[in-house]
């Protein structure tokens, strides 16, 4: 009788245990169905930042292509301006040449008014060309700034997703990592805590009173680890090893904690 008893509050303890490795193979499914969905998002925003970078080099030969152009113009303008100036020279030089004398004070104030002119149309078109090249030029740079920052958020989103799916990829590792640690073996003994120790009654079935301490314990409060690790060296002399399984309930949220907290977080795991 005593035989079957024991043989029955074994087979609860084994069913016990495989639930809990159950739902900690839920949980992996969980993390690595996340991994994917982080993947793919990453995977489109490398697409986006390509396209993006790709809209920036057109921009940029487009940019050039303008300057070229405003050089262009500025050959163009050279060159006529030198044509005109050898047409008035050549017609200056006619009609010294069939006047006489008389066309010298008329020569010198067709050419002075004459460079007057061409002087005004030289300023005015250079400026034209000036304030199109310039409107140009900041357009080009307002598009390619905005690109920027565009591009460097997108960058920054996808550093992120690389680490929340570099951290995912490790979680089967640790599974198996955590199978083997909290496997029973002859002659453990056991410390099991817990915010509320009802659960925790069935491990009862498992180990011989001397080998276990069920303790109450909210691990975000420093005082009761503190208490806690003193009843547990009062009882039982030391403490080898810790399993915090809560770890498995915050870690899929590591990328979303800031510095601090998750040095918190894992202080108290550890």
């Amino acid at each position: 009788m005593q035989k079957e008893k024991r043989m029955k509050k074994a087979e609860e303890a084994e069913e016990t245990k495989r639930q809990d490795l159950v739902q900690i193979e839920a949980q992996i499914k969980h993390a690595e169905r996340r991994s994917e969905k982080a993947q793919q998002e990453l995977e489109k925003l490398q697409q986006a930042e390509a396209e993006q970078r790709r809209k920036l080099q057109a921009l940029q030969e487009s940019l050039q292509t303008v300057q070229r152009a405003a050089k262009g113009l500025q050959r163009v303008r050279d060159s006529l301006m030198t044509q005109l100036l050898q047409q008035f020279g050549t017609q200056i030089a006619r009609l010294t040449h069939r006047d006489g004398g008389a066309a010298k004070a008329y020569e010198d104030i067709i050419k002075s008014e004459g460079e007057n002119l061409a002087k005004l149309e030289d300023e005015k078109m250079g400026a034209k060309e000036e304030i199109a090249a310039a409107e140009a030029i900041q357009t080009l740079q307002d598009d390619l700034k905005a690109l920027a920052e565009e591009l460097e958020e997108k960058t920054q989103k996808a550093d992120g997703l690389k680490k929340t799916t570099n951290r995912a990829g490790n979680l089967k590792a640790l599974d198996q990592a955590l199978k083997g640690a909290v496997a029973p073996k002859p002659g453990d003994i056991v410390v099991a805590t817990a915010w509320c120790t009802v659960p925790l009654s069935n491990l009862k079935a498992a180990y011989p009173a001397s080998h276990l301490l069920v303790l109450k314990l909210n691990a975000s409060e420093p005082s009761e680890i503190t208490a806690a690790f003193a009843q547990v060296k009062e009882t039982f002399g030391r403490l080898d090893v810790v399993v915090n399984i809560a770890g498995w309930g915050i870690l899929g949220e590591v990328e979303s904690a800031v510095d601090a907290e998750v040095r918190a977080m894992f202080d108290t795991n550890l």
